[in-house]
């Protein structure tokens, strides 16, 4: 086994810039990585040519270039506005942005609307709405009819509708889709790296302060919201790229032989991290564990919702008991508890009847957040049961010994305390 085809290879090391270095951010220590109001605030401020970032309107002008040529946005917008050498006109009132010059406010939570910004010198709005969660049925609609269409009538002035989540979903309602154009984060996170963080913005900004608070809003979107660092399908590639290296490594993996290995041509943490992460994501260990706790499981009291599959890494399961709960207080199948390859979670289906009144209580829960929410359901608890390192590290015995005591005690433990919240919820 020649290793150093591996290290040399442009392909390989290109993978190893691109790892996850679990960079501190505060938004994790505050427990802020997911909540909207924070995300909100921070675009808001980003939009601000008055704020500290001494960017002036750069974030705004790269927004808007950003969102013209994003999906089929530029079909809705060509009516409206025209980018070219000269910038962004505004055909409504045929005149260019200057962005150095104009004047736009910033308003939050305005009319409950997320982020709206105006310039009444050019009778110019855009109106977004910040949905890292599920969308409120009828709210779109609403903001535009009965707020801006009173307030700011299309005669007059020109108006963008943005429907910013974490893929680029559109609206649910058909009416919505006309109006709301498509937004994803992954555009936020680009226009933050190629030029609010670039070397002349940068010397623009001056303060590493707030250098390095912008550095960790991003991290923390690419951690959190869009799976920037899932690097499966180029771990992919490079093992079938490296095919027979690879396979070396799994039979040293599997005899506790390959830190010892990976020592002994000393290499750095990130380069290890790198090599163990193509090992155990094409060793698919990840849904063995999975499938075989499920099997493991079947002879207790539960009901599995959704078997583990080589593309869907967990397993569903709602507990007699919790089943129970919901259905004496008149539901049926909503909540449920979800193994994934590294966490215990609870959550529900988005669409459940209660959903809405159970996310305005879970804030003054002492036991429940909002981990995760989408069209699909909402995740309220996580555990962490297994890290990377357990995954580099442990043999598939290991890792099945360490998973199944952690779900032991999860159902001796915290199981009961969390059911009887549920039902105090409900």
């Amino acid at each position: 086994m020649n290793i150093e085809l591996l290290l040399n290879d442009n392909d390989f090391n290109q993978f190893v810039e691109k790892t996850d270095p679990d960079e501190f951010t505060f938004y994790d220590v505050l427990d802020m990585a997911h909540y909207e109001i924070r995300h909100s605030n921070t675009i808001a401020w980003l939009f601000d040519s008055k704020a500290i970032h001494n960017l002036k309107n750069l974030f705004l002008r790269k927004f808007i270039e950003t969102l013209y040529n994003y999906k089929n946005n530029r079909e809705k917008l060509d009516s409206i506005i025209k980018i070219d050498e000269k910038g962004i006109l505004l055909k409504k009132t045929n005149c260019y942005i200057d962005f150095n010059y104009t004047e736009f406010e910033i308003r939050r939570e305005w009319k409950h609307i997320d982020i709206f910004v105006l310039s009444e010198e050019l009778k110019f709005l855009i109106t977004i709405e910040n949905k890292p969660g599920t969308e409120d049925p009828g709210q779109l609609s609403s903001y535009k009819n009965d707020v801006i269409d009173k307030d700011y009538k299309d005669e007059v002035y020109t108006r963008i509708f943005i429907f910013l989540t974490l893929d680029g979903t559109p609206p649910e309602e058909q009416e919505d889709k006309i109006y709301w154009l498509p937004f994803d984060y992954g555009q936020i996170v680009k226009i933050i790296d190629q030029y609010i963080l670039s070397e002349e913005s940068i010397k623009c900004i001056n303060n590493f302060r707030v250098e390095d608070f912008i550095r960790q809003y991003s991290y923390n979107i690419k951690k959190n919201f869009i799976n920037y660092y899932d690097l499966t399908n180029h771990a992919s590639v490079l093992y079938n790229k490296h095919k027979t290296i690879f396979d070396s490594l799994i039979e040293i993996k599997n005899s506790n032989g390959l830190n010892d290995l990976l020592n002994k041509y000393n290499l750095n943490r990130r380069i290890q991290d790198s090599i163990n992460y193509i090992i155990h994501s094409q060793s698919n260990i990840e849904f063995k564990i999975l499938k075989q706790l499920a099997e493991n499981i079947k002879s207790k009291a539960i009901s599995i919702i959704h078997h583990p599959q080589e593309g869907q890494k967990w397993l569903s399961i709602t507990p007699h008991e919790l089943k129970s709960i919901t259905e004496n207080k008149g539901y049926k199948y909503t909540f449920f508890i979800a193994f994934e390859p590294k966490t215990i979670s609870i959550e529900f289906y988005a669409e459940a009847d209660f959903s809405k009144n159970i996310l305005k209580r879970i804030e003054s829960s002492n036991i429940f957040n909002i981990y995760r929410s989408d069209h699909y359901s909402v995740r309220i608890y996580q555990k962490n049961i297994l890290t990377e390192d357990d995954y580099y590290q442990k043999t598939f015995e290991e890792l099945l010994k360490t998973y199944e005591s952690a779900i032991n005690s999860f159902f001796e433990d915290e199981a009961k305390i969390i059911y009887n919240e549920i039902s105090l919820l409900l």
